[in-house]
C-alpha cells in the first residue's frame, strides 16, 4: 500500500460516489444561447451575446493596460459563477449557505490525495539557473471557479448511462454541459491533447471528462475539488455506441443548413475532430455559436491544439488577459496534470537519489529509430552542451597521472578531501536506447573535465521501443517531471515527450540538428527555440469561417504577431511566442 506522504497538507474537496455526466438543454441554454438564425449578421449578434466578445475582425496591436485585462478575465469568472449557481439551485438541500461542507472537503481530500499539488512548485524553484515563472492569480481564480462548476455538475448526476442518453432536465441540473477528451498515443500526445482540450472546456463552461481507458486518470491526480474527470469502462461503452454521436467531418455542413434553413434543431452528441485534430471550422465564432447549443462534445486525435484558441476572436480577450506572457501551457499543465501520489513518490526517489545535490541539470531527450545515425546524434548532443557552457570541456588526463594509475601502490584519494571537483552538473537522460549515456560516459569518465566541475550521468530506462501501459505511462511521467526539473533541456525535434516537459518545466529548449532543415548545415549540432510552448504540428495557419465576413482573408501570422510559425529544425506547423525567458 502506497503511503500517503507527511510532506503534503491536505487539499480540501468532497466525499461522492461519481458515475458521471448526463446532460439536458434548459432554459438557461435559451436565455444564454439564442436560437440561431440563417444570416451572418445575426451570427454574429448570437456570438457576442453568448460570449460577451465582439464577434468581428480580430484587431491589431497587443498593448493592453491592467484594467482592460481584468474585464475579459471577471467577465469569464462570472458566467462560470452563473453556471454553477443556476446547478447548484436544483441540487437537493440547496437551500442551505455550505453547499459542499467541510467534513466532505476533508473526506475527499483523503480519499483523493495528491501530494505534488503543494510540493512540485517548491521543487521547481529550487533550480540554480532556470527561472520559474511568477504565480498567475488571475489563472488560479479562474481555475477555482472552474472546479466549482465542475463539482456542481457533477455532484448532481446519478448515472452517466442515463444522463447521456436523456432529455431530462431531472437528470442534468441547468447550466451544465460536457466535452469529453479523448487521446489514445504516447503519453506526451495525450497530455497535450487533454491539456488543449481543458483549456477549451474552462473557456466555454464545459465539464471536462476523460475516459478511464485513455489511462490518464491511473496516473495523474484527480485536478477538480470535490469532483472526478473520469469516465469508468462502462460509462464510456454506453457512449461509444454505434450511431451515438454524430460525426461532423470535412466542413460542418450542419452548421451552413441550420443557417441558411433558419431551423432551430440543435444536435447532442458532437465529434469535432478529425482524428488528429479538431477541424479548421472549430476556431470560428459562429460554430463557436452553434456547439454552444450542443450538451456533449467530444475532441480527441493526437495534436497540441491549444494554441489555436488564442485565435478564436471570442476567446482572443480572455486568453490574453489571462496570459500575458502566452505561458498558457505551463500553468495549465501544473494545475491539472499533477502526477498521482505512486508516481510522485517514485520521482521524489530518483530526485533525491540522483538529482538533488547539485549545481546545474542538463534534461536531453533524445529519440531516434534509424540506427545510421545514432553516432551523429551522439556527437552532437555533447558538442551543443559544450559549445553552449552547459557542460564542461575536457582533455585526456595527463601522463603523469596515467603513470600514478599504473603503479603498483597507488596513492588514494578519499571521497572528500582531495576531491577535484567543487561542483557538480548532473545530465538526466531520457532515451529508448542507452547510447547518449554511454558516449557521455566515455566522454567524461574517461578524460579530465576543466573548471572543476563534474559530470554525472542519469538514465533510469532504455526499453528500445515504445510499449503501451500504466506502468509505462507512469515511468514516461517521471521522466518527463524528472526532465522538466532541469535548468536547460536539449529536446529531439517534433517530439511531443520532450515538448511537455519543456512547458512543464518553462524552459526555452535547444533542439537536436537532425538534419530536417536542409538551410541549417551539419556542421550545426543544435538550435535555441523560439518560444516555452509546443509547437500545434499541422495547425491551420488562416481562417475557414464562412459566416465570418470579418475573418475572410486573414492571415493568421498577420493578425495575431505572438503566433509564428514552427522553427524549421523542429517541424512544420504555428506556434505561441511566449515572453518567459528561463534564463
Amino acid at each position: 500500500m502506497e503511503k500517503l506522504w507527511s510532506r503534503s497538507k491536505l487539499w480540501m474537496a468532497t466525499a461522492v460516489t461519481i458515475l458521471l455526466p448526463s446532460f439536458a438543454l434548459v432554459m438557461y441554454m435559451d436565455n444564454e444561447h439564442m436560437l440561431l438564425s440563417q444570416t451572418s449578421s445575426v451570427l454574429e449578434g448570437i456570438v457576442s451575446s453568448s460570449y460577451g466578445y465582439a464577434a468581428e475582425a480580430l484587431p491589431s496591436g497587443s498593448a493592453t493596460t491592467a484594467a482592460a485585462a481584468a474585464g475579459p478575465v471577471q467577465e469569464l469568472i462570472a458566467r462560470l459563477r452563473e453556471r454553477t449557481r443556476l446547478a447548484l439551485a436544483s441540487y437537493p438541500g440547496a437551500g442551505r449557505k455550505e453547499p459542499y461542507s467541510e467534513e466532505e472537503q476533508q473526506i475527499w481530500a483523503i480519499q483523493n490525495p495528491c501530494s505534488a499539488r503543494d510540493a512540485l512548485p517548491a521543487r521547481f524553484k529550487r533550480r540554480t539557473f532556470a527561472k520559474d515563472p511568477a504565480p498567475n492569480p488571475a489563472w488560479l481564480q479562474v481555475f477555482h471557479e472552474y472546479s466549482n462548476l465542475h463539482r456542481a455538475c457533477i455532484r448532481r448526476i446519478a448515472n452517466l448511462s442515463h444522463a447521456f442518453y436523456s432529455n431530462s432536465s431531472d437528470l442534468v441540473p441547468p447550466g451544465c454541459q460536457f466535452v469529453v477528451g479523448e487521446s489514445y498515443t504516447g503519453l506526451g500526445n495525450k497530455m497535450l491533447v487533454l491539456a488543449s482540450t481543458l483549456m477549451y472546456a474552462i473557456l466555454s463552461g464545459r465539464v471536462f471528462l476523460v475516459p478511464d481507458n485513455t489511462l490518464i486518470p491511473a496516473v495523474f491526480c484527480e485536478p477538480f475539488e470535490g469532483s472526478s474527470w473520469r469516465i469508468d469502462d462502462e460509462g464510456m461503452t454506453n457512449m461509444k455506441r454505434e450511431g451515438t454521436w454524430t460525426e461532423v467531418l470535412g466542413s460542418f455542413e450542419w452548421v451552413d443548413q441550420q443557417a441558411a434553413e433558419n431551423s432551430s434543431e440543435v444536435l447532442t452528441r458532437v465529434t469535432v475532430h478529425n482524428g488528429w485534430q479538431p477541424l479548421n471550422r472549430f476556431y470560428c465564432d459562429s460554430e463557436q455559436a452553434f456547439l454552444s447549443q450542443v450538451p456533449w462534445m467530444q475532441i480527441g486525435g493526437c495534436l497540441h491544439f491549444l494554441p489555436r484558441l488564442f485565435a478564436v476572436p471570442k476567446f482572443r480577450p480572455v486568453m490574453e488577459a489571462l496570459f500575458p506572457d502566452r505561458m498558457a501551457l505551463t500553468h495549465v499543465l501544473r494545475s491539472a496534470m499533477l502526477p498521482s501520489d505512486p508516481v510522485w513518490e517514485r520521482v521524489l526517489n530518483v530526485d533525491e537519489v540522483y538529482l538533488e545535490h547539485t549545481e546545474r541539470q542538463i534534461g536531453v531527450q533524445v529519440r531516434y529509430f534509424d540506427q545510421r545515425i545514432r553516432e551523429k546524434i551522439n556527437s552532437r548532443v555533447a558538442d551543443c552542451c559544450v559549445e553552449n557552457d552547459l557542460l564542461p570541456k575536457v582533455q585526456p588526463f595527463s601522463s603523469s597521472t596515467a603513470a600514478n594509475i599504473s603503479t603498483s601502490t597507488p596513492k588514494v584519494r578519499t571521497a572528500r578531501s582531495g576531491h577535484q571537483h567543487s561542483r557538480i552538473t548532473k545530465v538526466f537522460i531520457a532515451s529508448l536506447l542507452p547510447d547518449v549515456h554511454d558516449y557521455l560516459n566515455q566522454k567524461y569518465l574517461r578524460q579530465k573535465t576543466l573548471g572543476a566541475i563534474g559530470v554525472g550521468l542519469v538514465q533510469l530506462t532504455h526499453e528500445s521501443s515504445q510499449r503501451t501501459g500504466i506502468e509505462v505511462d507512469s515511468e514516461a511521467l517521471v521522466e518527463i517531471l524528472c526532465l522538466s526539473f532541469s535548468d536547460h533541456i536539449l529536446v529531439t525535434p517534433q517530439s511531443t515527450f520532450g515538448g511537455v516537459a519543456q512547458a512543464y518545466g518553462a524552459l526555452k529548449p535547444w533542439f537536436i540538428n537532425y538534419d530536417r532543415d536542409p538551410s541549417i548545415t551539419p556542421s550545426v549540432n543544435c538550435q535555441r527555440g523560439q518560444s516555452v510552448d509546443v509547437c500545434f504540428q499541422r495547425g491551420p495557419r488562416g481562417y475557414d469561417c464562412k459566416h465570418d465576413a470579418g475573418l475572410k482573408g486573414h492571415n493568421l501570422f498577420d493578425d495575431l504577431p505572438y503566433i509564428q510559425p514552427c522553427l524549421d529544425i523542429d517541424t512544420s506547423g504555428i506556434q505561441i511566442i511566449t515572453s518567459h525567458d528561463g534564463l
